[in-house]
């Protein structure tokens, strides 16, 4: 993965061109050498917390910030200057300027940067469309152990997309969002257990899980638990 890191790295690299930006104020004399105080600074300016200071919200001076920061390497600054770029907040829009920054934020094991990468691989914005290179970063993205992540990686190799079909595999990312409390994954482990059409049918399982999916207002689990009450 290291190596598919590397070769998009310089293919993102070729294909945006210099984000520097020009125009943008600076703080005067006010000495912001680091890059924390840098990131600091970029995100006074998006979120506009320190009013009191006079610091008001500027997209403009947050993407400023951002990137002097993202250029030493501070990968939150290189996540957020992506999803300026993504969002076209203080900048102009730019799919593969989004990329190219995310890209350095996850080869530092970003998480956040590593979906949204992802994200961009799987629709084909900023970089060529690919449907194995966006799952093998969903699924590094998923081990923070966010249930949302953990749910879709589920499904990825459930349907086959960008890895091989594994419902061993499935099964384990889908447990691992239930248990969390998410309740389409409760609904997922309920309906597979319950049908015993690609898992050994599991008659307890499925009532587990279709409980705790039907207690969080799942109507599918509500139905497939009447057969066991």
């Amino acid at each position: 993965m290291k190596s598919i890191f590397l070769c998009l790295t310089v293919a993102l690299m070729l294909m945006a061109c210099n984000g520097s930006q020009e125009g943008v104020p600076t703080m005067g004399n006010m000495e912001v050498s680091t890059p924390e105080e840098q990131f600091e600074l970029g995100t006074k300016f998006d979120e506009a917390y320190d009013s009191v200071k006079g610091i008001e919200k500027n997209n403009e001076k947050a993407a400023f910030w951002y990137q002097k920061a993202a250029e030493q390497g501070y990968a939150e600054a290189q996540y957020n200057l992506g999803l300026m770029y993504f969002l076209g907040e203080g900048v102009s829009r730019d799919y593969k300027k989004a990329a190219l920054w995310y890209q350095k934020a996850a080869e530092q094991g970003h998480k956040k940067a590593l979906n949204n990468l992802g994200v961009l691989y799987d629709k084909g914005q900023g970089v060529k469309k690919n449907s194995r290179i966006a799952a093998h970063l969903f699924i590094q993205s998923a081990e923070d152990g966010n249930k949302v992540k953990q749910f879709i990686v589920g499904q990825r190799f459930e349907y086959s997309e960008g890895v091989d079909y594994s419902i061993e595999d499935a099964i384990y990312w889908y447990s691992a969002s239930a248990e969390q409390g998410y309740a389409s994954a409760q609904l997922k482990l309920c309906e597979l257990y319950s049908d015993g059409e690609r898992v050994e049918k599991d008659l307890d399982k499925a009532a587990l899980w279709c409980k705790k999916a039907a207690e969080q207002g799942e109507s599918k689990a509500q139905l497939i638990l009447k057969k066991y009450n």
